[in-house]
């Protein structure tokens, strides 16, 4: 009995930390890749602001953060994952990507 509630309280706990943990996209701990594929093209670190908007068009959120400066959030068709392109001067300088559907607001909740 006692090695039961014992385990329930350790499952309870691990639940809680998740839970809280995933409340947020956290930028730095995101994959990175080189390159993304957009209806108009590929888009690759360096690219400046304006080539990135002609590839890829309007993001679907902008997001200034302060040590990573403005994120642009993006969501391709029907994929289930969300692309982050950070800018630095106008230049495209990372490219992450996460997990994540559009109708989660923990998707554009960066920190």
């Amino acid at each position: 009995m006692h090695r039961h509630i014992f385990y329930i309280g350790v499952a309870l706990a691990v639940l809680l930390a998740v839970s809280q943990n995933s409340s947020a996209a956290d930028i730095r701990n995101m994959a990175d890749q080189g390159t993304l594929r957009c209806a108009g093209g590929i888009v690759a670190l360096g690219a400046t602001d304006r080539e990135v908007l002609d590839k890829c068009g309007d993001p679907l959120d902008v997001q200034r953060l302060q040590d990573v400066g403005p994120v642009w959030i993006y969501s391709m068709g029907q994929s289930k994952f969300m692309y982050y392109l950070a800018f630095l001067h106008g230049k495209l300088q990372r490219i992450a990507s996460a997990p994540c559907n559009t109708t989660d607001y923990e998707c554009f909740d960066l920190r």
